[in-house]
């Protein structure tokens, strides 16, 4: 088999969305032609863990980890927290500023402005020497055939680019989320000359990698236009082996579920009001209706629901393991996804767990721009609707409609050609990219 290094920062014990793409792309691969040799840092600081994650990496991958040094222990200790659990950590030190209340003190205003000033392209961005220095001399030792980064955190595609500079291995830059389109860029408080870089490490990233991958049809066209060489997209995708079959039912509840993190600047204030409405029109939408969260949720979009007098209802599971929650997705009549009110990014963003969604096979109900990447994958699947955030009688109307089809147990989709996101399929695609650049 050809032999394919991947760098990436999220892998099991990590926990979250960040991790699954390429735990599942690199059990894959082997399958198709590729033995992946997996770089990772060693004592990471992970702000969510997943130890059953572990379980999944399969034999055939190899892994090597290295040490990396991270700021996050003393950004804490400068505002004086108190350690945390692992089970419990808050967000890392790229999320901590955007997920946290908007006010800030002083001492977080300039953590964020040393954050974003001297740690470009991120937190990681001590790792990058030390791992172009020690990866230059494995790699001349035990050579590769290609080579593959993924961010964020963005830092991973500057060992790339460093790679390929010295040893010229063909490179692939994976990137999950946006670099400085990403939702929180604008609030890193950025002076002109850090502005300046990030933009020049991005397109010179764009400009040097053989492939960049993307993960919503938005991005190839505004990534040709900053210099890409070539652009691909590649999305996220379910792996059918993590669902029961058949699909167990569903509650007896109205359950309205969100998985996955949920930012104050998300919080979908319009939603809140249709429940909280239709509630006051309907007893039995009253009765039954249930609002349930997995994954970090800001306080601020509790104290919204509790204001409206429906704390209740609501319930708020904490991070809770893979399998958890996708038993989670299969048993509640509607899947609720946010996307974020950034205008550009929001066009292109398409996270992950759509697509788990999709598989759970219920509908999905998405606030966000209806000309964007993730409305025309909805309508295409036939797996839900995208309303725009302050659209409240729309909200209204679908909740409403959902709840019908529920109290008449119709509350299961057949949602079309999904198997296109498959990861068996996905990774059938990510092998021929791997072929092209390396037959050359």
């Amino acid at each position: 088999m050809k032999k394919v290094l991947i760098i990436v920062y999220y892998w099991p014990p990590s926990g979250g969305g960040g991790v699954q793409r390429w735990l599942k792309f690199c059990n894959l691969l082997p399958e198709n032609g590729w033995q992946p040799i997996v770089y990772v840092p060693e004592d990471p600081d992970y702000p969510l863990l997943d130890e059953s994650l572990e379980a999944e990496v399969s034999e055939q991958v190899q892994v090597i980890k290295r040490p990396i040094w991270e700021p996050r222990k003393l950004y804490s200790r400068f505002l004086g927290k108190k350690k945390e659990t692992s089970d419990a950590k808050g967000p890392s030190a790229d999320e901590v500023f955007y997920h946290e209340a908007s006010e800030r003190s002083w001492k977080q205003n300039l953590a964020l402005w040393i954050r974003g000033n001297f740690f470009i392209p991120d937190a990681r961005a001590p790792w990058i020497q030390p791992s172009i220095k020690y990866l230059s001399q494995y790699l001349k030792e035990n050579p590769v055939d290609a080579i593959v980064t993924s961010g964020p955190p963005h830092s991973l595609h500057l060992i790339g680019r460093g790679l390929k500079k010295r040893l010229a291995v063909p490179w692939i830059a994976d990137f999950r989320d946006a670099w400085t389109e990403i939702e929180f860029f604008e609030k890193l408080m950025l002076s002109k000359w850090a502005n300046r870089r990030h933009h020049k490490l991005e397109r010179a990233v764009l400009a040097e990698a053989d492939i960049s991958l993307v993960t919503a049809d938005y991005w190839p066209e505004l990534y040709a236009k900053r210099g890409a060489r070539r652009v691909e997209v590649l999305l996220n995708g379910y792996d059918e082996n993590d669902f029961p079959t058949p699909r167990p039912s569903t509650a007896e509840a109205f359950i309205i579920s969100h998985v996955g993190t949920l930012a104050f600047d998300r919080n979908p204030m319009a939603l809140w009001e249709a429940l909280s409405e239709l509630c006051d029109e309907s007893e039995a939408f009253s009765k039954l209706l249930r609002i349930h969260f997995a994954g970090k949720t800001d306080s601020m979009v509790k104290e919204s629901i509790n204001k409206l007098g429906m704390g209740d209802k609501m319930k708020d599971y904490g991070y809770i393991s893979h399998e958890e929650a996708v038993m989670m997705m299969c048993t509640s009549p509607l899947l609720l996804l946010l996307i974020n009110k950034s205008e550009q990014n929001a066009m292109g963003r398409v996270p992950g767990k759509v697509f788990e969604y999709m598989a759970a096979i219920r509908p999905i109900l998405c606030l966000g721009p209806e000309d964007s990447s993730i409305s025309r994958i909805l309508t295409q699947a036939q797996a839900g609707t995208c309303i725009p955030y302050q659209e409240k009688e729309r909200l209204k109307r679908e909740i409403k409609s959902q709840f019908d089809d529920f109290q008449q147990g119709k509350d299961s989709l057949h949602p079309t050609a999904i198997e296109q996101y498959s990861r068996q399929s996905l990774t059938r695609k990510l092998s021929g990219f791997l072929g092209e650049i390396t037959s050359v």
